[in-house]
């Protein structure tokens, strides 16, 4: 900008030659080389000015970069000081304490879109080793046993609940963010989940006899060897899942329950003798 400061004012308005004011008196050709001088050093201080502002404004613009960049560097660090204290957490020696990390991770998930992924993993892990399947001992095993009054006598940890509710929570806020967390087969049995929204998530072989999952959304979820057996799935809805080698049997249903998409296979169970599910592929025999 400085260089065309000095060049560009005699290019816009360039010295008056000689041959051209040969004709006028002295006083006149003076006057003229005045104006032209004059019109040179209009231009120049303008076009200085312009150079200033341009340099304030890059100077600006430099020091917001550097402000934001330092800022986020800070929030990431910050976020993944959290992170970790969340997962030292999870393995605290109280509920309360662990149940507090499971809520740091939630909070972070939904601030830090980089760590959404992170956290849903964390919530899988928590449901998967609060409650295997096989289950521990403190979990019925036998079928005799399997009765949803004693499920419920022996509940599930706090923490496995509250995972749970929160990998849904994240699945149906921000689909496609938690990178088809895999609960597999764990021992949800006579959980009380209803109206759970849960999207994109891998619950192949979950147990999930005599829950409670009135009007539950289940949305491209992989339930390939679920088990829904007695479960409460009135009103349920179940869109795009793959349900080969699923169980409903025995399954309390209502005119809203609906299998919408997905696909099955002869191995699949219904709650309702000869069921079709609408517009779902079966697959072929293995």
């Amino acid at each position: 900008m400085w260089v065309l400061a000095a060049v560009m004012p005699a290019r816009i308005y360039p010295s008056i030659s000689l041959a051209a004011v040969g004709s006028l008196d002295k006083d006149q050709r003076l006057e003229v080389y005045l104006a032209t001088a004059e019109l040179q050093a209009s231009t120049r201080t303008a076009l200085l000015q312009i150079g200033g502002v341009l340099t304030v404004i890059s100077a600006a613009i430099l020091a917001w970069n550097q402000f934001a960049a330092a800022q986020r560097k800070q929030r990431e660090d910050n976020h993944l000081a959290v992170f970790g204290q969340a997962v030292d957490a999870l393995s605290g020696s109280t509920v309360g304490v662990r149940v507090a990390g499971l809520h740091q991770l939630a909070i972070l998930a939904e601030q830090s879109p980089e760590h959404r992924a992170a956290c849903a993993r964390a919530f899988a892990e928590t449901v998967r080793a609060g409650a295997p399947w096989p289950p521990t001992e403190s979990r019925p095993k036998a079928e005799r046993f399997t009765s949803v009054e004693a499920l419920r006598r022996q509940p599930l940890p706090p923490e496995v609940t509250a995972a749970f509710e929160f990998l849904s929570t994240l699945s149906s806020a921000y689909p496609g963010s938690v990178g088809r967390a895999a609960i597999g087969a764990a021992d949800l049995r006579g959980s009380v989940l209803p109206r759970v929204v849960v999207q994109e998530l891998d619950l192949a072989g979950c147990q999930l006899r005599h829950s409670d999952l009135t009007k539950a959304s289940f949305i491209r979820c992989n339930l390939a060897g679920a088990d829904f057996r007695d479960a409460v799935i009135r009103g349920a809805r179940f869109v795009e899942c793959g349900l080969a080698h699923a169980d409903f049997g025995g399954a309390q249903y209502d005119t809203e329950t609906a299998v919408v998409g997905g696909s099955y296979d002869r191995n699949t169970r219904w709650h309702v003798e000869g069921f079709t599910p609408a517009g779902a592929e079966l697959l072929p025999d293995a």
